[in-house]
């Protein structure tokens, strides 16, 4: 009493059959909370006056002091700093914004 090699190709398309339907809802319905959290990214970057880094020595994010526009060997752009409180030289992968 299995099911036999037609039973799991009918059960398998259904399965797959279920999901597709199931993404492409989400993809058309993803307008409300994802753009709104994309603009609330966007808004806490653009409030921000200085650049944030990682302090190794502190083990935390600190916003960086005298931050300078650098261009490491490859080519891309980074930021230079020191850290507030240690003085630590911190280094950031991205444009200065």
């Amino acid at each position: 009493m299995g099911c036999g090699p037609e039973g799991r190709y009918v059960l398998i398309r259904t399965i797959v059959r279920g999901i597709v339907l199931n993404l492409r809802y989400i993809r058309l319905n993803q307008t409300s909370w994802e753009t709104a959290s994309f603009a609330a990214k966007r808004r806490r970057k653009e409030a921000r006056s200085m650049p944030e880094g990682y302090c190794v020595k502190e083990r935390k994010k600190v916003e960086i002091k005298d931050p300078q526009q650098v261009t490491m060997k490859n080519g891309r752009p980074a930021i230079q700093g020191t850290c507030p409180d240690c003085g630590t030289k911190i280094f950031k992968i991205g444009k200065l914004s």
